[in-house]
């Protein structure tokens, strides 16, 4: 496996990009098969990509600062 991509609604992107630069998080930004990507590592050094994708339904956060319109609803697949 090159990365754990994980599908996030279309325009969330500038949410993750935020959140990611607010806990001093490198990242970089481009696109997989004309989707926007954000592409970072986690503590472990595990590459994990954001994928804007057009999501049916994403699920409501629960006691969570991450709202719905920026919330991953399922891992990706198909776009790496």
């Amino acid at each position: 496996m090159i990365a754990a991509a994980f599908s996030v609604p279309v325009g969330s992107l500038d949410f993750w990009a935020a959140r990611l630069k607010s806990k001093a998080v490198s990242f970089k930004e481009g696109t997989h098969f004309g989707s926007r990507v954000t592409t970072f590592a986690d503590p472990d050094g595990m590459i994990l990509e954001l994928i804007e994708h057009q999501e049916k339904d994403a699920p409501k956060g629960v006691d969570t600062p991450i709202l719905a319109a920026s919330a991953s609803s399922s891992m990706c697949s198909g776009l790496v």
